[in-house]
């Protein structure tokens, strides 16, 4: 039995209180509502992380670490927009570049677009300065630079991949938006299916590192 004194140390910093707990039904109908939400929340998330709301102009943005087969359908874009010039973004390349003439996205997807048909003089590769983080910060900031240089157009749209393409337009419109009507083009993603992204490894990695990586921007790296 406890004794008086100690009792009286321990209410210092204990008390008792009554706790309810689920029966095994309401453990039952817990574990129904986080499964229906789980399903849920993984049927919506790429419809989430995509946005496909192109509105034209004469300028197209392409993200330059696009893969190679992406670029046919680039191709094909620019030409059903009517656009006018083709700006290739993207920084230094993370590796390779002792073995390759071009050391940064945009030039290398300019020169890949040229290789398979693209004309040259519609093309314009921007490039991005190193930097370790906020790389399509730093992709939009060059960006804005040329379009201040060149005061040609006041709308634009960018072309990117499917889950990324909401973070994509949520920088750009923060850097841009306020001068410039900015629109943008989700390709699909050729390595999984859309809604059944849960079924391989490289959906699983992008539509979870596209969310964690959207939110985290719209929290600390805009400003």
């Amino acid at each position: 039995m406890t004794s008086p004194s100690k009792r009286s140390f321990l209410s210092w910093f204990f008390k008792r209180k009554s706790l309810i707990v689920p029966t095994w039904k309401g453990w039952f109908v817990i574990l129904l509502l986080l499964i229906s939400s789980g399903i849920g929340i993984g049927l919506y998330l790429p419809k989430f992380l995509t946005i496909h709301r192109p509105i034209g102009g004469e300028v197209l943005v392409l993200e330059g670490w696009l893969n190679d087969d992406l670029l046919e359908e680039v191709a094909v874009r620019f030409k059903e927009g009517g656009y006018k010039r083709l700006v290739t973004t993207g920084g230094p390349l993370a590796h390779g570049t002792y073995l390759k003439e071009y050391k940064n996205y945009a030039e290398l997807s300019k020169r890949s677009l040229i290789a398979i048909g693209f004309e040259e003089s519609l093309i314009t590769a921007v490039p991005a300065p190193k930097v370790q983080r906020q790389r399509t910060l730093a992709s939009v900031n060059a960006f804005k630079a040329w379009l201040k240089a060149e005061g040609k157009t006041q709308k634009f749209d960018i072309i990117t991949l499917g889950a990324h393409s909401r973070r994509t337009f949520m920088i750009y419109e923060h850097i841009l938006g306020e001068e410039f009507e900015i629109g943008v083009h989700a390709l699909p993603d050729p390595r999984f299916e859309g809604r059944a992204w849960y079924r391989t490894s490289a959906g699983v990695r992008s539509l979870l590192s596209e969310t964690i990586a959207y939110f985290y921007g719209l929290l600390f790296s805009l400003d």
